[in-house]
């Protein structure tokens, strides 16, 4: 099902032509530098394909460089060593004049085949091209500073005046396409006898030649071989049947394999922007076709303006957990100005319309999630949604998380501003973690209850609950309580619920007003509250505490005026009419709901109501 996905949006990707994706026998290099020839073969410059400090994407002839210490000239393209026969700081120079003598030589094996006077001008500066330090330096001094320019990267051909390449011209193309081993390109075609013929698994084709390797290599899952590895695999006699070897055990055709493993490198490149780091999982994704969604999902995870403002941190340098979630072709600026477009739709979806820009609700959107394995690649996830039920299940998180907040928070927080409040530095975040909170807003699964343990000893310790994090504990109460395992008495609302039963929420509640009575009565004399002092003890032993908070509370009581003691007394009368006892103990779930009650009692205190046009208007406090 993965590859057979994978082989038609290869196909996909090749009937776009704003789409860049290699054809059978070619593949997409780096390219950085050109080798500019006159038609007689004579050098004209040696000049950069592009003023960017990253060198440009080409579709070359051939697939990519294979690893290892053998020699492995490329056709018509190739690293400076092969093209030039030069290195800087060179250990091995008799090596580095073999790679030469031997890119030259296998070009001229094939000269008299190619009838292409543009190839015939490369063969001939290979044949007078010395690359010996004293040859090197009789060389005009600006072709000298080129060379020394152009030592990184690979390289290719052209001829002055022209606006092609040599290993675009037709009778070139024409060639390669002959040519039935395009590894060892040089050689003559054998008489193909050890073809394994069979039907393809992928597109049931029948009596075709069966892969036995399957190439490319896929590059751009973290953690492998900067050569790439394998999706499948094959190294071991234990695994083979039926006589088979290698990836022939697999029954999936040269085509197919190749349509896979390049629509895949595709997803993973830095231009497709089909790429999420989650946690140690390497995430893609794609619909069935082309769709709004494919181009924003990314976005949605990371819709507050808070992450556009920061650096996006590229994958080389990040190590944050966090870092890795941000989405690595997305520009800073470009997030931010998404933003507003990204909440409207978001506010549509979680008021139950469907937002029909984002395509098709019945499209099919795929996610693989990869891991690294030794000198493989795992699939750690994979999943096959509906368009609409993706957007859904998105549409409910962030309905999940909503709660009563500062204008200063977000209204959609972000995944990761939500892991921020986990740990005091975001590099302890553990992978595991991040991938399961990411699973449970795709999905829809019950958020993890260890982001909930996380969040609430994050509240025990620095005694702060802001939106995000009562939004979190809120949460995972009410998704626990749908799937029945730690089930409510009714769902946790946004705003306040004073008639709400459960004791740990009242509790919340009364803790916050016997803070407030403590804070009206002592003023700017308070240079701790009861929060900083007794938090922790308050919503783990409330049995042990809550009394002698009572008591204390009298005191404060008695230094309020008028009006100011009347109403808080009945605030507290109400509230203790609510609570049967004091536990001696509360249970994890219970100091989630006594961190809510905290806090919706507090936002409470801070909305003004506004009643001047008959009825009443919660309006949100002054930012300042």
């Amino acid at each position: 099902m993965i590859i057979q996905a994978l082989n038609q949006l290869y196909h996909r990707y090749t009937n776009d032509a704003d789409i860049e994706i290699p054809r059978d026998g070619f593949s997409i290099q780096p390219i950085a530098f050109e080798i500019i020839l006159e038609i007689d073969g004579s050098l004209h410059a040696i000049q950069p394909t592009s003023s960017e400090k990253s060198p440009k994407r080409f579709t070359v002839l051939g697939d990519t460089k294979p690893s290892g210490a053998g020699i492995n000239p490329c056709f018509l393209w190739d690293n400076p060593v092969y093209l030039l026969g030069v290195k800087v700081d060179d250990p091995k120079p008799d090596r580095t004049s073999m790679c030469f003598e031997a890119f030259r030589d296998t070009h001229q094996l094939v000269q008299k085949e190619i009838d292409s006077p543009e190839f015939s001008a490369v063969c001939k500066f290979l044949n007078v091209w010395k690359p010996s330090p004293g040859f090197i330096a009789e060389l005009p001094q600006e072709i000298v500073d080129a060379i020394q320019n152009s030592l990184n990267g690979n390289g290719f051909f052209r001829i002055r005046n022209s606006f092609s390449y040599v290993h675009q011209a037709e009778a070139v193309v024409k060639w390669w396409a002959s040519r039935p081993d395009k590894k060892k390109w040089w050689e003559v075609p054998k008489t193909k006898v050890a073809l394994s013929l069979g039907q393809c698994s992928v597109t049931g084709e029948t009596n075709v030649p069966i892969a036995r390797l399957h190439e490319p290599k896929i590059k751009g899952v973290r953690g492998t071989n900067m050569a790439g590895a394998s999706v499948v695999s094959f190294n071991e006699t234990a695994y083979n049947s039926y006589g088979l070897e290698q990836s022939r055990n697999a029954s999936i055709s040269e085509p197919a394999a190749f349509a896979y493993c390049n629509a895949l490198n595709r997803l993973l490149s830095r231009e497709a922007g089909r790429k999420i780091q989650a946690g140690d999982t390497t995430l893609v994704y794609w619909s069935e076709k082309p769709t709004l969604m494919e181009d924003s999902f990314a976005a949605f995870l990371a819709t507050t303006s808070d992450d556009a403002d920061e650096p996006v941190i590229s994958e080389v340098q990040s190590q944050s957990n966090l870092d890795k979630l941000e989405p690595e072709h997305q520009n800073p600026s470009e997030s931010l100005s998404k933003n507003d477009a990204i909440g409207s739709t978001l506010k549509k979806i979680i008021a139950g319309q469907y937002a029909n820009e984002l395509g098709d609700p019945d499209t099919k959107f795929f996610l693989l999630g990869l891991s690294p394995n030794a000198g493989r690649i795992s699939v750690r996830s994979w999943s096959v949604e509906s368009l609409g039920r993706l957007v859904q299940n998105i549409g409910q998180h962030y309905c999940d998380f909503s709660i009563v907040h500062s204008p200063r928070e977000p209204d959609f927080p972000s995944i990761k501003s939500i892991l921020k409040q986990t740990v005091r530095d975001s590099k302890d975040i553990p992978d595991l973690l991040v991938g399961a909170l990411f699973r449970s807003v795709i999905h829809g699964y019950p958020y993890p209850m260890a982001l909930f343990a996380a969040v609430v000893r994050r509240i025990l310790a620095d005694r702060e609950i802001n939106g995000i994090r009562a939004g979190l504990l809120k949460a995972t109460l009410n998704r626990n309580s749908r799937s029945s395992s730690s089930p409510l008495q009714k769902e946790i609302l946004m705003n306040l619920e004073a008639d709400r039963p459960e004791t740990a929420y009242q509790l919340g509640r009364l803790f916050a007003s016997l803070e407030r009575n403590q804070r009206d009565a002592l003023g700017e004399r308070l240079n701790s509250t009861i929060k900083d002092r007794y938090y922790g003890s308050a919503s783990s032993t409330p049995g042990i505490i809550f009394p002698r908070l009572i008591r204390l509370s009298q005191h404060h009581l008695a230094n309020l005026e008028g009006g100011h003691r009347i109403h808080a007394e009945k605030r507290m009368q109400e509230i203790m009419a609510r609570i049967t006892e004091f536990p001696r103990h509360l249970s994890l779930p219970d100091q989630g709901l006594f961190a809510i009650g905290y806090y919706h009692q507090v936002q409470d205190f801070f909305t003004k109501k506004d009643t001047s046009s008959g009825h009443t208007v919660v309006v949100p406090p002054d930012s300042n």
